[in-house]
């Protein structure tokens, strides 16, 4: 029997790594003799550059084709004090082979552009390491102040190490500067009506009136020639439609859990009003309303507007880079799937039912162990999740959220060996 192991993180307790180690060992105590492919996932928000080591620390080539090397670079994190940000250069050895072919495939569908990119480096960045919420304490002046300089200075330090794609997971962000620090380390300048520098943060956006590119990167630059060899692409992966403005934009739907109230999240919504404007008087294409342009604070937006960025599904993003498309090709008798919590959220298209629809396609039946069940038995099977198993059904002391934290590993483990017992016998118990 050949098993797809594929989990994102268990939130607070195992990483998607930790947590495909703890599935593979269940299934081996129900199966012996089963084949195992453990291939952990993100949405492209925090996790993914675990997800892109985690190949490379098991001694797999990502995708058969790249090998992982763990980079640290030194940033200026969202309040303005440094850090260290990790992230992942890629490199490719074979540029022929067939995961770099469909990378190809992947950034055409992507941006449109017909033109072979060159993906003998990529680079995995994420908002979190350099601009997210473990570096502030929440609360409404943080709010206000908090920027994505770092993160521009990750996609710099991944161009000038030779990456031609980044790939930039963007959630976890204690930003609402609508990407405007990150253009600024990467050598964009946000003006005032008198021509200065505006402050920092989604409430210097308030005083925009112009942006100056003149000195921005020239590989990243939007209206890079196509003829040109030395252009990088980068690759936005987000899980969220919002568009930038509005009751569903970054300011009213994200700024309260970096700590806004309502007073600063008037202030942060006319500050990316104002940047909306510069936006489009910069590029006639942007649309603040398109979907994704409020993930992360309004991240994107900048970016898109500005540079060869372009915004995808962060699944899709996480199945190219990590092969999890081509494991489903080579065939498999079960998926195992697996999160902190299955819940409403998850059924919208979140990486568990993102995964277990790509397998279904194939024929493969999908299944999920979940730290906490909060879902029906119709929306359960309509996601094409067959099977679901929480930890407390294994767990000594159900309902004692400290005692699964700290055994999240054996619990996981225990409830993969009787969901795959499960399955095997024919016995089906949905959520």
């Amino acid at each position: 029997m050949r098993v797809l192991i594929a989990p994102d993180k268990f939130k607070g307790s195992l990483t998607a790594a930790e947590a495909a180690e703890a599935m593979e060992r269940g299934v081996k105590r129900a199966l012996p003799r089963a084949e195992c492919m453990t291939i952990p996932v993100s949405d492209g928000g925090e996790g993914l550059v675990e997800v892109a080591l985690s190949a490379s620390r098991r001694g797999r080539r990502i995708g058969g084709d790249y090998d992982a090397d763990l980079r640290v670079t030194r940033v200026c994190g969202p309040l303005g004090d440094d850090h260290d940000a990790r992230w992942v250069l890629m490199r490719a050895r074979d540029p022929s082979g067939s995961h770099t072919s469909r990378m190809d495939e992947f950034t055409k569908r992507s941006d449109g552009h017909n033109r072979d990119e060159d993906h003998d480096s990529i680079a995995v960045i994420e908002v979190a390491e350099a601009s997210g919420l473990a570096w502030i304490t929440p609360g409404p002046d943080a709010s206000l102040r908090a920027d994505s300089y770092g993160t521009g200075q990750l996609i710099r330090a991944a161009v000038d190490a030779g990456a031609t794609t980044i790939i930039c997971g963007i959630g976890g962000s204690a930003c609402t500067d609508g990407g405007s620090g990150a253009l600024r380390a990467l050598g964009a300048r946000i003006l005032d009506a008198d021509g200065n520098d505006v402050a920092p943060g989604g409430k210097g956006l308030c005083h925009a009136r112009a942006i100056d590119t003149s000195d921005l990167m020239p590989s990243l630059r939007l209206h890079h020639s196509d003829s040109e060899s030395d252009c990088a692409r980068i690759i936005i992966a987000t899980d969220v439609s919002n568009p930038l403005l509005g009751s569903d934009g970054a300011a009213a739907v994200y700024a309260p859990q970096k700590g806004a109230g309502l007073q600063e999240i008037d202030v942060l919504e006319k500050g990316l009003s104002q940047w909306a404007a510069c936006l489009s008087r910069l590029n006639a294409d942007f649309d603040p309303g398109n979907g994704g342009m409020g993930a992360a604070g309004g991240f994107a937006s900048g970016l898109t507007a500005t540079c060869s960025a372009v915004t995808v599904p962060g699944f899709d993003a996480v199945a190219q880079l990590n092969g999890f498309d081509e494991a489903l090709e080579a065939g498999a008798d079960l998926l195992i799937v697996g999160e902190g919590s299955l819940d409403q959220q998850t059924l919208s298209g979140k990486v568990p039912v993102a995964a277990a629809r790509r397998a279904g396609t194939r024929g493969i039946p999908a299944v999920a162990v979940a730290g906490a069940v909060n879902v029906q038995n119709d929306e359960l099977g309509d996601a094409g999740i067959s099977d679901v198993i929480g930890l407390a059904e294994v767990s000594d002391r159900a309902g004692d959220k400290d005692d699964t934290i700290q055994h999240a590993a054996e619990y996981v483990e225990g409830a993969t060996e009787k969901l795959v017992r499960r399955f095997q016998s024919g016995e089906t118990h949905p959520a």
